[in-house]
């Protein structure tokens, strides 16, 4: 194969989309929210509350927050994003878009590792953890033959998680 030939196959060759790393992400939210170490220590100090506890709060669209390009922070802000990124160290943290999100990333990732990107780019963690959350109590309440004992909560479990998938799968749907 001649070089020209190397080089236009070269060229035609498909490129991957630019992606947005985890630092730019945390340091537009550490400029655009004003965060600052009391939302590290937080960070360090949060604990996953229950499915009950996060449907309370209720579910919520996910922020319209488009991070940069690259970071363009100074060094107080540049240590801060260092200091949230070692505390999170997930690799959901790229597709948080509120300081909420930064806090859910590490527990939704610990829950389940293998989120599809979509989903976490388009739906809100708190509806993704509630999910999980209920995929793991309807799972304990089967294995444990609670289910059997309790059918109006393994029911309300299950409708509920059935609500949630549909809520999930509309949101990934209406940005194809």
């Amino acid at each position: 194969m001649d070089i020209r030939r190397h080089l236009k196959q070269a060229r035609t060759r498909t490129k991957k989309p630019f992606a947005r790393t985890a630092f730019t992400v945390v340091s537009a939210l550490v400029r655009e929210y004003g965060l600052d170490h009391g939302f590290l220590a937080q960070l360090r100090d949060f604990s996953l509350p229950g499915a009950a506890e996060l449907l309370a709060l209720g579910l919520v669209e996910k922020d319209s927050f488009e991070a940069p390009l690259f970071s363009l922070t100074g060094a107080p802000g540049y240590w801060l994003t260092q200091e949230i990124l070692a505390a999170a160290d997930n690799p959901y943290l790229r597709f948080a878009h509120s300081p909420e999100e930064l806090l859910l990333s590490g527990p939704l990732f610990r829950l389940n590792p293998e989120l599809a990107p979509a989903a976490l780019a388009r739906v809100h963690f708190r509806t993704l953890a509630a999910r999980e959350i209920i995929q793991r109590e309807i799972s304990r309440l089967e294995s444990a033959g609670e289910a059997e004992a309790n059918p109006e909560l393994a029911a309300a479990w299950g409708s509920l998680l059935h609500r949630l998938n549909a809520i999930i799968n509309n949101k990934q749907q209406e940005h194809l």
